[in-house]
């Protein structure tokens, strides 16, 4: 796999100069509520916010993306103090489980547990047996809180599994609560994260690879009379497609996604035409850009230290103005009054990665006035004030449409296409349905003679389908963004035999852009900058390679050239890191954090490894490691190094 290519900050030969002022005042960033921040400590659990009464409304839901089956729910309760001998810790009262096919579980929802009672003192998670159900959306909800010792009501939960055949599937699940408390060691990412204790945070972060569905932002206003004129403003911290009354506003495709994130670029666009007199509304569709995105990054993501990305989530600013035939003027910005829901047909979205869609994941006419929108939540606002501003022409205002060839005759299900030149941009086709039908496009850059992308997986960038009815449809990933001249169209093998579209069926969309070196990589954090001035000296280098100075760089964590050699753990300089690896079949991790006076670490020694703490000069001459002052071996070399056992180590380190 080719691990970096250039396709960076497209946006300077366009720009308009930096003097220019935006009209956002008023405006302020949108999108969904961050997840607590998890630099350090343990993630415990889930915890909803504190209630007044036992009684008030509260509730965690998980959304399987699509139906899906199971057979078996299992309930663990948080446990902060990790000891899975011991009762867990604001155990709900009483629950009940309902199940649907769709997120506001208003029409035709189904309870499967009936008002749970709860022993507070058990120590066995809560099964609940079914008889095979096939939905999408669970919801827990909690009809009795616990009692807070600080007072009022709330519930926690550590783990919730949805079994199918034995197989927990809640893995991949997107996970809303009616409330959820993001502070402390208490998030929503808990629930299904897989851990039935706590963990550290900081190594969680890095399992955590899959994308996130795209966020639907949607507000409605009404005006007192027809447009005169309408001007909307657009800048994302991320890729945002913005709708008016369900139609695409013309040039937010791709918008101002390529900027970095310390930059606000924003891109001017005429939408007179789409507001009427009465009801109107405005809808967004938000993903990773350059800001948030994983990127080709994700393969070498192996420690949270690195921020990729992992936990940015996308924001929108924008300001519309309207001046309405009767004389009055209207302006909706980008405010507390929107809201969001993450149900939509864009499952996981990433904008070189690629995107998975399921057509069967409809929000309705979420974009048009007049929707019941009572299962979407408030937005969460960052403020915009101060940010240097300047304009840009978007970026793909105006594609050029690349037609294709069919460079390998179908066989096993995969028809190759070849497009002639290298574009950039994403592809469109038209294709004879099946309900349910799983298509693919992997994208590459080069193909051998017979015509098979070269590598086999092309360049790693691949967009999903799961298609909804038997018939004609279409299909154009809304927010992936390729570089590639050939792809290759696969059928899951329950579609076989498939026939592909015709060659006049299949184009690229092609958008301009100006190919910047990779020292120009405009990416928000400063970390991947380094990373990628890293690989551009060393063209192509092994992963493992790439890995081990991740990890040196970033966690002070030396890992041997292969093979089952020593580990060398050192405290890194920063304020905090945190990794874990697996070497010659043994898993460690490492965690650090600065105090006041000393660096506090957590070591994970697997049995028949050889660990080594390596002291730094200025650190005490005897480490604390659980508990237990250990005296250090000096080497010939002067160093101080205390050999670990094996087991998960508390280490504590005093400074001179």
């Amino acid at each position: 796999m080719k691990i970096l290519y250039a396709l960076t900050a497209i946006l300077a030969a366009m720009a308009a100069p930096a003097s220019a002022q935006s009209d956002l005042g008023g405006a302020s960033w949108i999108g969904e509520p961050a997840y607590a921040l998890e630099q350090d400590g343990l993630r415990m659990g889930f915890a909803s916010e504190p209630a007044a009464k036992e009684d008030e409304y509260q509730y965690v839901q998980l959304d399987l993306g699509e139906d899906r089956r199971f057979d078996k729910l299992r309930i663990h309760f948080a446990r902060p103090h990790g000891d899975p001998a011991r009762p867990g810790v604001l155990v709900p009262r009483a629950l009940r489980v309902y199940t649907d096919r769709n997120e506001r579980f208003d029409k035709t929802f189904m309870r499967i547990a009936e008002n749970l009672e709860i022993d507070p003192d058990s120590t066995e998670p809560l099964e609940i047996a079914l008889s095979a159900y096939k939905l999408r959306y669970l919801r827990f909800v909690c009809t009795k809180l616990a009692p807070r010792p600080e007072g009022g009501f709330c519930f926690a939960l550590g783990e919730i599994e949805v079994l199918e055949g034995g197989i927990n599937i809640a893995g991949q699940a997107k996970v809303s609560a009616g409330s959820s408390r993001e502070a402390d060691g208490w998030t929503r990412l808990a629930i299904n994260d897989g851990e039935l204790l706590p963990q550290p945070a900081n190594a969680l972060r890095a399992r955590r690879m899959s994308q996130e569905p795209a966020l639907a932002l949607r507000r409605e206003f009404r005006l007192p009379a027809a447009p005169r004129a309408a001007t909307l403003l657009v800048a994302t911290r991320g890729v945002a497609r913005t709708r008016l009354n369900g139609v695409e506003v013309p040039g937010t495709g791709v918008g101002s996604g390529f900027a970095a994130a310390d930059e606000v670029v924003w891109t001017s666009h005429d939408a007179k035409d789409l507001l009427a007199k009465g009801a109107n509304c405005i809808g967004v569709l938000l993903a990773p850009g350059w800001h948030g995105g994983r990127g080709e990054f994700a393969a070498i993501s192996t420690l949270p230290a690195v921020d990729i990305g992992l936990d940015r989530l996308p924001r929108y600013l924008a300001r519309l103005v309207v001046e309405c035939e009767d004389g009055s003027r209207h302006s909706i910005e980008s405010d507390g009054k929107w809201t969001w829901s993450q149900a939509g047909a864009v499952r996981e979205s990433d904008l070189l990665r690629g995107e998975a869609t399921t057509a069967a994941a409809n929000l309705g006419a979420w974009d048009k006035a007049g929707l019941d929108d009572t299962a979407w939540r408030p937005v969460a606002i960052e403020p915009a004030a101060g940010a240097a501003r300047r304009r840009a022409r978007a970026i793909g205002a105006e594609p050029r449409w690349v037609p294709a060839v069919l460079s390998l005759a179908p066989q096993s299900g995969q028809a190759v296409y070849d497009f002639g030149e290298v574009v950039v941009g994403g592809v469109s086709l038209r294709y004879a349905s099946q309900p349910n039908m799983r298509l693919s496009l992997r994208h590459g850059l080069d193909a051998d003679e017979e015509g098979r992308l070269v590598p086999a997986q092309g360049d790693g960038a691949l967009d999903r389908l799961q298609a909804l009815a038997k018939g004609p449809e279409a299909w154009e990933p809304l927010f992936a963004l390729h570089r590639f001249r050939h792809v290759q169209l696969t059928a899951s093998e329950a579609w076989q035999p498939f026939q592909p579209p015709a060659m006049e069926e299949v184009r690229a969309r092609a958008i301009a852009y100006d190919p910047i070196q990779l020292g120009a990589f405009q990416h928000s954090s400063p970390d991947v900058r380094a990373v990628a001035a890293e690989l551009a000296r060393r063209p192509e280098p092994p992963f493992d390679e790439v890995r081990r100075w991740l990890l040196r760089r970033h966690a002070g964590v030396e890992l041997p050239d292969g093979g089952d050699g020593e580990w060398i753990l050192r405290a890194p300089e920063s304020e905090s890191a945190s990794a874990e690896w697996t070497q010659a079949g043994r898993a460690g991790s490492w965690s650090a954090k600065r105090a006041s006076d000393g660096i506090e670490c957590v070591a994970t020694v697997p049995e028949g490894a050889r660990v080594v703490l390596e002291l730094a000069p200025g650190q005490a001459s005897l480490p604390v490691v659980d508990g237990v002052e250990v005296a250090p071996e000096r080497g010939a070399d002067g160093v101080a190094r205390v050999l670990l056992p094996a087991g998960r180590r508390a280490i504590r380190l005093a400074l001179e």
